[in-house]
């Protein structure tokens, strides 16, 4: 779901960007610490939602590539992961 940014990166107007919300609960499979988004995502925007818990940048979560990120933990079947991020 992309929901219309009316702030620009700076905090204010302008700039209007993509917020996209992206469920990766599919890729979970108990083994793979790796996933992959749909959309080339603006760095350190990336934010990831492990089981409704927000984990915060650089402690457990590294950004690989414009659409791949790596976890410290790895999601057991039956977890949620959830992003949201600027594309």
């Amino acid at each position: 779901m992309a929901i219309s940014n009316t702030y620009g990166p700076s905090g204010g107007a302008g700039d209007e960007g993509v917020v996209t919300v992206e469920n990766l609960t599919s890729q979970i499979d108990g083994a793979t610490q790796s996933f992959t988004v749909l959309k080339t995502y603006e760095i350190r925007s990336l934010q990831v939602f492990w089981n409704g818990l927000h984990h915060i940048h650089a402690v457990g979560i590294t950004e690989t590539g414009a659409r791949s990120f790596t976890t410290t933990f790895t999601p057991q079947s039956g977890d949620t992961l959830v992003v949201v991020y600027n594309a």
